[in-house]
C-alpha cells in the first residue's frame, strides 16, 4: 500500500517540478493540487532562540504560531500568483 502512495506522491511532485521549471512564480499546479479546506500557519517563526553558536554548527529553535491564519488561496482569500502577469 505505501507503495501506491509513493508513486502518487512521486507524480504528484514531477507535475509541480515541471511547471515550476517552466514558470516559477506560477503556484497553480501546486494550489490545484491542495485540498480545498486547507489552513496553515506562516513558516516564519514568531520567536528565535539561539541553542548553539560554534563555527561549524549553529543551531535554533524556532516558536511558530498555534493559529491556523493561512488559506489555501492565502491570507486574502485570492488565489496566489499563477503567473498571469
Amino acid at each position: 500500500m505505501s507503495e501506491l502512495y509513493a508513486e502518487e506522491v512521486g507524480a504528484v511532485l514531477a507535475r509541480w517540478s515541471v511547471a515550476l521549471q517552466q514558470n516559477p512564480r506560477d503556484v497553480g499546479p501546486i494550489v490545484a493540487t491542495l485540498s480545498p479546506g486547507l489552513m496553515a500557519t506562516p513558516l516564519q517563526p514568531r520567536a528565535e532562540v539561539r541553542l548553539r553558536n560554534d563555527p561549524s554548527l549553529q543551531v535554533w529553535r524556532g516558536r511558530f504560531a498555534a493559529e491556523l491564519t493561512l488559506r489555501r488561496e492565502g491570507q486574502d482569500g485570492r488565489p496566489r500568483d499563477r503567473g498571469d502577469s
